[in-house]
């Protein structure tokens, strides 16, 4: 029968150095049949055992043991018998006296808040099993789910390996076939760029570009350029990336620019610069074998690469797929976890969360523009990427050593406009992800999608600090919040078209109202900031949104053939404007435009004829249900979603303030 717990181990268990119960016989020398038997205690009896005290010292010896990755050699049916770590204090008085007690409580204490402190600092005992590994070298990395090699998974402690590149003779193939290749000028790459136009060309993206698209940290790039230029052995394994970046960064520099601007620089026009700078950014991207990179700074290149080629044709299929192919990418080195889960340092943190946001902006703005299915971020909610600090890039420390996190700001900083444009993709990807309502569900929906936009509005306001409107680079900010809000108002009630009950005239002639609007606004707006070379960001946005708005305007102008009616005349000036960005080898998202446009022209052709000169009005609540579906020839309105040769828009110089409505905060219908 077993007796109250001993004060030491028996003779037995301290010979072999295993845990004894201290009981009488101990449960080891019980299980094996040999005598138990206890040495006396020369310094006497010291009273009863602490048992609180003793469990709180052996769940530290567990943790110590978990934590210092102490290897368990033990067979199941020892583990109760763990190896003693701890040992006797006081030359074999662990516990008796009041004195004693106390000076072992104070010790165990001491060593559980440092236990706490390093399981907080790690993360060790908070982090699923599930989260995975993260093999992080220089600017590499990659990620492996738990799965992996499951038997090999918490056995082989260094897991780098994952990052080396395969020698020449292992790769079967290269990736020269997966760009489409501009027969202009394809050995441009081979060209050297001069230092100046180098630097020159830095510094317009810096200026026109970088405020928006925030990838990389401007200090750290700095050094790593004049490394570059230097020729530095430590910089030589990353030339070929940092190169690779360097030609997507004046693509998208070139791209920023004006006609003329480009013509005085380089002495040709702007399609063929922009052009020689793609071709030359895909032939970096093939020697560097962007499939099976690793490398942040070459994924980085390659999202800059895909966002400026939705920029210059969005009805191109290309950058779609590509943009997929960043996604998955980007999964393979882990950038869908947030970094802070694997105890990078701040700022690898920071760029990874940068990054990813980006590519998962670039994806939603391919489901707009091509329906493409959206990549399943909502699959990674676990641990999944947080947004970017709000902090100037000048509070970061890119040492690899440092482990300074620099306070988040609490109002506008250059990083601003940025976390907008995430925020605003974000929330596209919601309302997007909703989808149509069911039938019967359409109020609640209608009620839903217009309080997640007011909550984004209030949200994005207060965090920012937008109400200043003192420098351009914050107006220009509250104008595309403004604009993007708008066009999810638009995309919300576009889907009610497809439920027979809400297609009404009226539903119709408000979103055509909607869709000419923005449009306008964002032809003046464009105008408005061509000065600092920002443009560009409100044609991406009309690139975006004018395939939506083109089908809208061109189905209400088959209905409404009054030529003298104002807002008519400005539906068509629209449509002219759109048409006259398309080009020859164009097609694709064109064509559903085109039978539209073509059937709109005939209905106002037919109207002047039929008044024998004098325009007619074709209306009446039963002609959209009518003719929508006999003259489309099959193409559903909802899917033409897609905007000849015009006049230019000279919109109203009070159009910004009669559209802007300063309680709501976002520009309305007049009147």
């Amino acid at each position: 029968m077993e007796t109250t717990a001993n004060r030491l181990p028996c003779a037995t268990c301290r010979r072999r150095k295993v845990r004894c119960s201290k009981t009488q016989p101990c449960t080891n020398c019980a299980r094996t049949g040999i005598d138990c038997y206890y040495e006396s205690n020369s310094s006497g009896d010291a009273g009863p055992v602490n048992t609180d005290l003793m469990e709180r010292l052996l769940h530290l010896q567990d943790s110590i043991q978990r934590l210092t990755k102490v290897p368990d050699n033990s067979t199941q049916a020892h583990r109760d018998d763990p190896v003693e770590i701890i040992k006797p204090i006081n030359g074999g008085r662990v516990a008796g006296s009041s004195e004693g007690q106390s000076g072992l409580e104070n010790i165990i204490k001491m060593m559980e808040d440092s236990l706490q402190g390093l399981n907080s600092a790690n993360g060790r005992e908070k982090q699923p099993s599930h989260t995975g590994k993260l093999c992080f070298r220089d600017a590499q990395a990659r990620y492996i789910r738990e799965t992996f090699w499951a038997g090999l998974y918490e056995e082989v402690e260094n897991l780098t390996f994952l990052l080396d590149k395969a020698s020449p003779g292992q790769i079967l193939h290269d990736t020269s076939s997966l760009f489409a290749n501009h027969e202009q000028s394809l050995d441009f790459s081979m060209k050297t760029i001069s230092r100046k136009m180098s630097d020159f060309l830095i510094d317009q993206f810096l200026s026109n570009v970088d405020p928006f698209i925030r990838l990389f940290h401007k200090p750290r790039f700095n050094l790593d350029l004049e490394q570059f230029y230097r020729q530095e052995e430590s910089f030589a394994s990353h030339r070929g990336d940092f190169e690779t970046l360097l030609f997507s960064i004046y693509a998208f520099s070139a791209y920023s620019l004006h006609d003329g601007d480009i013509l005085v620089y380089f002495g040709e026009p702007k399609d063929i610069i922009v052009g020689q700078f793609v071709a030359a950014t895909q032939k970096a991207l093939e020697r560097i074998n962007i499939l099976s990179t690793h490398s942040l700074t070459a994924l980085t290149a390659f999202s800059l690469y895909i966002t400026l080629l939705s920029e210059i044709d969005s009805s191109n299929l290309e950058w779609t797929s590509l943009s997929g192919l960043s996604l998955s990418i980007a999964t393979r080195l882990g950038l869908h976890k947030d970094g802070e889960q694997f105890s990078l340092n701040p700022y690898a943190v920071e760029i990874r969360r940068r990054l990813w946001h980006h590519l998962c902006l670039i994806n939603v703005r391919a489901l707009q523009v091509h329906g493409i299915e959206l990549f399943p971020v909502s699959a990674f909610r676990h641990g999944a990427t947080k947004l970017p600090q709000n902090s100037p890039d000048n509070a970061w420390d890119a040492c690899e050593f440092s482990r300074r996190l620099p306070a988040a700001v609490s109002g506008w900083t250059e990083m601003a406009p940025a976390l907008v444009s995430f925020e605003l993709s974000t929330l596209t990807r919601t309302i997007l992800e909703i989808g149509i309502p069911e039938h019967g569900s359409e109020h609640s929906y209608l009620a839903n999608c217009d309080q997640l936009l007011l909550d984004a509005k209030s949200r994005i306001g207060a965090c920012y600090s937008l109400n200043a409107l003192d420098e351009p680079i914050q107006k220009i900010t509250k104008d595309l919040i403004v604009l993007n809000l708008q066009n999810l108002w638009f995309i919300a009630r576009q889907y009610l078209l497809k439920h027979r009950e809400w297609a009404t005239n009226e539903l119709r002639t408000e979103l055509f109202q909607k869709a000419l609007h923005i449009s306008e606004i964002t032809q003046s707006l464009q105008k408005q900031y061509v000065g600092q070379h920002w443009d560009w960001v409100f044609r991406s946005f009309h690139e975006s949104t004018k395939w939506h708005f083109a089908s809208t305007i061109l189905i209400y102008l088959r209905h409404n053939t009054e030529q003298e009616d104002p807002e008519v005349q400005r539906a068509w000036n629209q449509i002219n404007i759109i048409f006259s960005e398309r080009k020859d080898d164009q097609g694709a998202l064109w064509k559903p435009l085109l039978a539209l446009k073509r059937e709109a022209e005939l209905r106002r052709a037919e109207a002047m004829v039929e008044g024998n000169g004098n325009l007619l009005t074709n209306s009446g609540s039963g002609l959209w249900e009518a003719q929508s579906v006999s003259t489309l020839h099959g193409i559903d309105p909802m899917f033409a979603q897609f905007g000849d040769p015009g006049l230019p828009l000279s919109p109203d110089s009070n159009i910004l303030g009669e559209f802007y409505n300063p309680m709501l905060g976002d520009y309305s219908q007049p009147g």
